[in-house]
């Protein structure tokens, strides 16, 4: 047989090789060897299902988490949009009115007003609004820094904070009309702007 027809016939048993089907001695069973099993080898009972069980739960967890991250995702953006509404609406707020009637306010070691007008029998509200204590305590004449009285007109708060509330004066109602009473701090003395400061009695004063 010459080299050509041996050649021919190896080509014909190649091909008829390759387009006979292999054969699967389980295919009977519907199970299927792995490719890296052998073939011979019989898989173990149950083993697609566990598979498949094995996937699903992949599966569910994979989703588990997207839907975790998407409300994650959908948290920030309403805590985001808070923020920015909060920022656009912050606005200063203006800081409250005094109260009504007669009020000394002390602020940044200053009394306010200065000179304060009362009626006799009048109620006076010491307001601090500075960290450090003050107090509003009569005096016989400016500048004296020494607690003291005018037509029998005394009083003293006390040295007192902002934190512990206001302090309230009471002028005698018999107080002759026209009476000055000055007064000053008893912690910081001259510090004060001013130094002193003055109640006048007047019937004519209103708040």
């Amino acid at each position: 047989m010459t080299r050509r027809a041996v050649g021919s016939r190896n080509l014909w048993r190649g091909r008829a090789a390759l387009s006979t089907p292999l054969a699967y001695p389980f295919e009977a069973s519907g199970d299927r060897p792995h490719a890296g099993r052998a073939a011979g080898r019989p898989r173990a009972p149950g083993a697609s299902a566990s598979r498949r069980a094995a996937a699903e739960r992949r599966g569910a967890s994979v989703a588990c988490l997207r839907a975790a991250g998407y409300h994650a995702r959908v948290l920030r953006r309403i805590a985001m949009a808070g923020l920015l509404a909060s920022g656009c609406n912050n606005q200063p707020v203006p800081p409250p009115p005094p109260p009504a009637g007669f009020v000394i306010i002390i602020e940044h070691f200053a009394y306010t007003p200065a000179s304060l007008a009362v009626p006799p029998g009048a109620t006076i509200l010491v307001v601090n609004h500075d960290a450090e204590p003050h107090s509003v305590t009569s005096e016989a004449a400016p500048g004296l820094f020494e607690p003291g009285g005018v037509a029998g007109v005394q009083f003293d708060t006390q040295p007192f904070q902002d934190v512990s509330g206001p302090r309230l004066l009471t002028i005698p109602a018999d107080v002759p009309d026209g009476t000055v009473v000055p007064f000053y701090c008893t912690v910081h003395r001259g510090s004060m702007l001013p130094p002193d400061g003055n109640v006048t009695v007047s019937r004519a004063a209103g708040p």
